[in-house]
């Protein structure tokens, strides 16, 4: 069982909704929490999805964030190829089988071509997205949007990730 400690989280991007002293409380004078209790918390779903997409390494950010268009793409039919495309490259990237540069094609490519009319779309373009910590974020979320805010399979996913690593 792996284990957060209260200054790792500290170290995260700031969310001004949990500032020091609210994070401190909630670890409730505890010095580490096991990721288990984070993802079984009663905080809301978008947050403990936060904190433990954090916690991830960039290529296993960019790598579940494929992972959420993936789903959807098995789900819509309807997602044009080059938002496809976007999910395909980000995943060669994160594998380091694409440039940087490719990355940034097709994703400069996807925002010109899309008008962003469905949380799906939004979870195929943000794969593509830098930095890749917004990208993992906004593709999980927009995925969670898709299938009614359950939070389950995000949770177990990201900790079975966050395991290996």
């Amino acid at each position: 069982m792996k284990y957060v400690t209260i200054e790792q989280i500290l170290d995260l991007p700031r969310c001004r909704d949990y500032p020091p002293d609210r994070v401190r409380e909630l670890f409730g004078g505890r010095k580490r929490v096991a990721l288990t209790t984070i993802s079984g918390s009663k905080l809301p779903s978008f947050d403990r999805l936060w904190v433990l997409t954090a916690l991830m390494n960039p290529k296993d950010q960019r790598l579940f964030a494929c992972e959420c268009a993936s789903r959807v793409l098995k789900v819509r039919k309807d997602i044009p190829d080059y938002l496809v495309n976007c999910v395909k490259v980000a995943r060669l990237h994160a594998r380091g089988r694409a440039s940087d540069k490719a990355l940034k094609e097709c994703r400069d490519d996807a925002r010109n071509r899309t008008n962003f009319g469905s949380h799906a779309e939004c979870v195929c373009y943000y794969t593509a997205y830098a930095p890749v910590r917004e990208s993992v974020y906004c593709s999980s979320v927009n995925y969670m949007h898709i299938l009614g805010d359950n939070p389950d399979w995000h949770m177990k996913r990201c900790l079975e990730i966050l395991e290996k690593s």
